[in-house]
């Protein structure tokens, strides 16, 4: 469950990797000594040393790992950014020397950090092994003290963890709070799995008395955090696969959500997403005509009062999100032109955006002229590929060649 929404309805972002589970690690543990085969770039890096002066993070990846591949970028634009304000990025691979080395030669400039290669799996172990976790790319956040403050993907959160490190902002506290929510929010998702495989009426209801039991914790442990109380609301009525959704434990975490967050327009437009999607799923079991108006009133304030980001992803969740019923895709196409509009056809993800909603709603010629402008404004090498690739799905498309996938 370490990912949030967005990513569960878009795909996987990391690659799953194996190591033995220690699960004796968490936030604010002391950072493990790095034990390396060799350095690649730069280096070596002693994190006692740099205690007292320095934040480090360490990333682990794969020349293998395509999401590693597009994390790269990334990492040396935040070693440019924050080089000057005591911060070491640190690759770690546990591929040969003789693969990585070549590697990152080709890569030159574009991989500005140091970078280096694991020895036997040790440091692997001492980090990913120690926190469960299973896929790369995934990096670790040593503060100035030497503990493990923050542990993530790359490209999600990162920025900011490094932003409030840096200015002194940063609350582990608060970090190592969201770290035990999202520990209950996987063993609530366990608990429904467990309900989905058994037939025994009472069996399931001593499982849902507990997954209410730990719906319960999580609410107490992320009060403080929007994001964690956002993703346990949308998880329960998004994620796919359950059978049994709490859709009331849903609405009570998105409000909390909003209480906890600064109450800005983009956190009260995801407010009103949680509550759009929550009813929708309870007009599954409710067609009343009430429930039909209370859709259109909430979709109506979303696309009145949101803003570009949230309406694009409103629009991706309404067209990505697996066993959603009813799809309306109308709305989707409403949600992604008003993106576009509000961004004036100046943004490569909004107009990415509109374009899929019109493909989707069978508009196949105004597809390819949204997706060719998206192409063409877009200043973000990262999102190329992707863009392209979309245009060239959508010019497939009815042409008699395969689609691309």
């Amino acid at each position: 469950m370490r990912r949030n929404v967005r990513m569960w309805l878009t795909g996987a972002l990391g690659v799953l990797m194996t190591f033995a589970p220690l699960g004796a690690a968490e936030i604010g543990s002391p950072a493990p000594a790095l034990e390396i085969g060799s350095w690649i770039k730069n280096g070596p890096v002693d994190l006692a040393a740099g205690k007292g002066k320095t934040i480090y993070v360490l990333e682990f990846w794969a020349t293998w790992c395509g999401p590693c591949l597009e994390s790269i970028p990334h990492l040396t634009e935040l070693q440019k950014k924050y080089r000057d304000k005591g911060v070491v990025i640190v690759g770690i691979s546990d591929e040969p020397a003789s693969v990585v080395k070549p590697f990152v030669e080709k890569m030159g400039a574009k991989m500005d950090y140091v970078v280096a290669v694991d020895r036997r799996e040790a440091t692997s172990r001492n980090y990913m092994g120690a926190f469960q976790i299973e896929g790369i790319p995934h990096a670790f956040v040593i503060d100035k003290s030497g503990v493990i403050a923050w542990h993530g993907h790359p490209q999600a959160g990162l920025d900011s963890v490094l932003e409030r490190m840096v200015a002194g902002k940063y609350d582990i506290k608060l970090a190592r709070d969201e770290e035990a929510a999202l520990k209950a929010m996987d063993e609530y998702f366990q608990l429904l799995e467990r309900w989905n495989t058994t037939i025994d009426r009472q069996e399931r209801a001593g499982i849902e008395l507990q997954a209410r039991q730990v719906g319960e914790s999580v609410l107490a442990k992320a009060a403080r955090s929007p994001s964690v109380l956002s993703e346990f609301a949308s998880a329960i009525v998004l994620v796919p696969g359950t059978k049994w959704r709490d859709l009331e434990l849903a609405g009570r975490a998105a409000e909390s959500a909003y209480r906890a967050s600064d109450k800005q327009p983009a956190d009260k437009a995801r407010k009103l997403m949680h509550d759009y999607f929550r009813t929708l799923r309870a007009a599954e079991q409710d067609k009343s005509p009430e429930k039909t108006q209370q859709l259109q009133q909430i979709s109506k304030q979303i696309l009145e009062e949101a803003g570009p980001d949230e309406l694009k992803e409103f629009a991706w969740t309404i067209m990505a999100a697996p066993e959603l019923e009813p799809r309306d895709l109308t709305l989707a196409l409403k949600a992604a032109d008003a993106a576009r509009v509000k961004t004036k056809d100046q943004d490569a993800t909004a107009l990415d955006t509109y374009a899929r909603a019109l493909f989707q709603t069978g508009q196949r010629e105004k597809a390819i002229e949204a997706a060719r402008k998206a192409v063409q404004v877009n200043k973000d090498e990262r999102l190329k590929p992707i863009l392209e690739n979309t245009l060239k799905e959508f010019e497939r498309a009815g042409s008699g060649q395969p689609a691309a996938r």
